[in-house]
């Protein structure tokens, strides 16, 4: 490899791992306590909020597009785009049948269902009326496709390929590393997501393919911004 080439691929990608590991989940806080501090942001608000989230994310994706042009090392199929096997295709169908009963619950548990969103850090974020749906649609995608492509193809195969750190190792640092990006969200919240976070490390190792973790990430999230929060509506409508 060309000895500049070199050198720009580790320092984009320390940048990379200083700027997405440590810098963003500190500055994605103050952003959202700045959110929560408003009593009852609008919908235009929280819109932009969610814009601007999703505007850094793809920018990281173009920065990981970068890293790997320039370093031939690695290439699209060391970060797991390649086919998914049977056993892995039919583990995550399984959690996302799982996930799936999760509304279910929350149509059952009725009168509970809008004190148990009220009391979720990352409400502001959750589908509140239909004017919010194409925001947190996005907010969904963008997150399912950025995030693991960051956390589970582009920090493993770089802790593992470039450091020579183990695999289980690797696992547990960007687990760790996905919980504290969800610091906004409070202690419960980085435990909640690190364990999370070593699910889909799980389905991604098992299966080497990463559209499998990005699906079933889509799954969760959508679950938790769009489903839960449209039932919950839904159920405390006064009866006509």
């Amino acid at each position: 490899m060309d000895l500049y080439r070199g050198v720009a691929a580790a320092a984009l990608a320390l940048g990379l791992l200083i700027y997405v590991v440590i810098i963003l989940p500190i500055y994605g806080l103050r952003n959202f306590q700045r959110l929560l501090a408003l009593s009852n942001p609008s919908h235009r608000t929280r819109a932009r909020y969610i814009h601007r989230r999703n505007l850094r994310w793809l920018l990281i994706c173009l920065t990981v597009g970068g890293w790997l042009f320039l370093d031939p090392r690695f290439t699209l199929n060391d970060l797991g785009f390649r086919t998914p096997s049977a056993s892995a295709f039919l583990l995550t169908s399984i959690t996302m049948g799982a996930v799936a009963s999760i509304p279910i619950a929350v149509v059952v548990a009725r009168r509970r269902g809008s004190a148990i969103i009220a009391t979720r850090p990352d409400r502001p974020l959750m589908l509140q009326s239909s004017e919010d749906l194409y925001a947190v649609l996005s907010l969904v995608v963008v997150s399912a496709v950025a995030e693991e492509l960051f956390y589970r193809g582009f920090l493993t195969a770089l802790l593992v390929g470039s450091f020579a750190v183990p695999t289980w190792m690797a696992v547990v640092v960007s687990s760790a590393a996905f919980g504290f990006a969800h610091a906004y969200q409070g202690l419960r919240g980085i435990l909640r997501t690190g364990l999370i976070g070593f699910l889909l490390a799980t389905v991604y190792l098992s299966s080497g393919n990463l559209f499998l973790p990005i699906a079933l990430h889509l799954w969760l999230d959508l679950m938790a911004l769009v489903v839960v929060p449209w039932l919950v509506s839904q159920s405390s409508r006064p009866a006509t």
